[in-house]
């Protein structure tokens, strides 16, 4: 798979801006329409590996409101909220108390989404358990005269592709590279190799997070960051400048 260009970040992923946004206008004319991603995310909890469901809407028009119906059926819907970046997208990322030693219910998730207009539609997605290992971090070194970070991780067999972020304690995000191809095992953080949504000073503690992911089975690649089948997330916790 080639590298391509994730737009900004927004959670435990990657920022995402809705594929409709860029070519389409918000008017009467325009049908309303959904992608709808649900998808797993695995990392170590307590150190033990525990997985958890993340949920995506994106629309091509603004989204008012948006729920998730899970196999389980209406009694564990999901309540969907809009992204700080774009009224386009939905979604409900993993609380910490949502990982769980057992793999999530596979079947068909089920999306319910109203635009800002009044408009409703229903979308599906088929959530298939797709195990990908946890990337393990092999190392990290900075370089004060560059000022950039290199972090070093092992080759996780199956990977589509891999995502560098970088947040702050409380999780929000300070730095998240492009898209980097599977056989990608290292790579620098410094500037012009990702979108910076704050800025990092000497000293700061920030989680460091590798995070590989698995795209659903015969995806069209223009829509593969559209149809995730899961994402395994290795963390460390760093300092910056050392």
């Amino acid at each position: 798979m080639k590298s391509y260009h994730i737009n900004t970040g927004i959670l435990i992923f990657l920022f995402i801006v809705s594929l409709f946004t860029a070519c389409n206008k918000d008017t009467e004319e325009t049908e309303f329409e959904v992608f709808a991603d649900a998808y797993t995310v695995t990392k170590l909890v307590d150190g033990e590996p525990k997985t958890a469901v993340a949920f995506y809407a994106y629309g091509n028009k603004n989204i008012a409101a948006a729920k998730v119906t899970p196999p389980e059926g209406e009694a564990s819907s999901v309540q969907l909220a809009a992204s700080d970046g774009s009224s386009y997208t939905f979604y409900k990322e993993p609380e910490l108390e949502d990982y769980k030693t057992e793999w999530p219910t596979e079947g068909i998730y089920v999306f319910d989404v109203e635009s800002t207009k009044g408009e409703t539609i229903q979308e599906t997605d088929f959530l298939e358990i797709i195990y990908l290992e946890i990337p393990e971090i092999v190392s990290t070194s900075f370089n004060t005269n560059a000022l950039t970070l290199t972090v070093k991780w092992e080759t996780i067999a199956g990977a589509d592709g891999t995502v560098v972020k970088l947040t702050d304690k409380q999780g929000n995000i300070v730095f998240i590279s492009y898209g980097l191809t599977p056989e990608t095992t290292e790579f620098p953080l410094g500037t012009g190799s990702g979108t910076w949504t704050s800025s990092v000073n000497s000293g700061d503690e920030l989680i460091l997070q590798v995070q590989s992911f698995i795209i659903e089975p015969g995806t069209e690649e223009e829509l593969s960051i559209y149809n995730i089948a899961g994402i395994a997330i290795g963390e460390k916790e760093i300092v910056w400048g050392q």
